[in-house]
């Protein structure tokens, strides 16, 4: 021990020594500083996440007024954009190439032109309607619950009833997404709640 605190005495008489052992007792310090600093803002994170229930997701898909972007693939392919407001879906539609304003009530489609509603049957006569408002997808998916699957994840919910698939794409507060898939049509509903 004597030996090693004469040499360090013999290498601290050396200035260009001097000012190493200074420099590496300033890294020394500040590295521990930093690394108990660090631990101690890990301990003060708390681990508790707030996740929104699958029951309350739905009832604010159901309930809530929502913006909506649809893509609908089926003999045309419609793009829908727009808003449900008080069960009354009004969206721009665009089908092949051609845009017009429309507004679904009731699953009865109105044609909206010079601010006149006109009833047009033959519009979205490929699409069902029913899978344009949440309200109506949650409650066939509630009457069918029982064929619930849900990812290890927790993220997407699928239900296959009568030859339909049904998939919801959850984030941690929102059903964001739905995607049904009937015969031939596939429907790409998207949806977020208008705060």
């Amino acid at each position: 021990m004597k030996k090693k605190y004469s040499r360090f005495r013999e290498l601290w008489a050396v200035p260009k020594y001097q000012s190493l052992f200074k420099l590496g007792g300033y890294v020394i310090f500040f590295t521990l500083f930093f690394i108990l600093a660090s631990l101690g803002n890990l301990n003060n994170k708390s681990n508790t996440q707030n996740f929104t229930s699958y029951n309350t997701m739905k009832k604010n898909l159901t309930t809530e007024n929502l913006t909506i972007k649809y893509k609908i693939d089926a003999l045309e392919n419609y793009y829908l954009e727009g808003t449900i407001i008080d069960d009354v879906l009004s969206v721009t539609l665009e089908i092949n190439d051609e845009i017009k304003k429309i507004k679904i009530i009731d699953e009865k489609v109105y044609l909206i032109q010079k601010n006149e509603e006109i009833l047009n049957d033959t519009l979205l006569k490929d699409i069902n309607l029913i899978y344009l408002f949440p309200k109506k997808v949650m409650n066939i998916l509630d009457d069918n619950a029982a064929l619930k699957n849900t990812s290890k994840d927790e993220k997407v919910i699928s239900y296959s009833i009568d030859n339909k698939s049904y998939s919801l794409y959850l984030n941690d507060y929102e059903i964001e997404k739905i995607i049904i898939f009937d015969g031939m049509i596939t429907y790409t509903l998207e949806y977020s709640i208008i705060k």
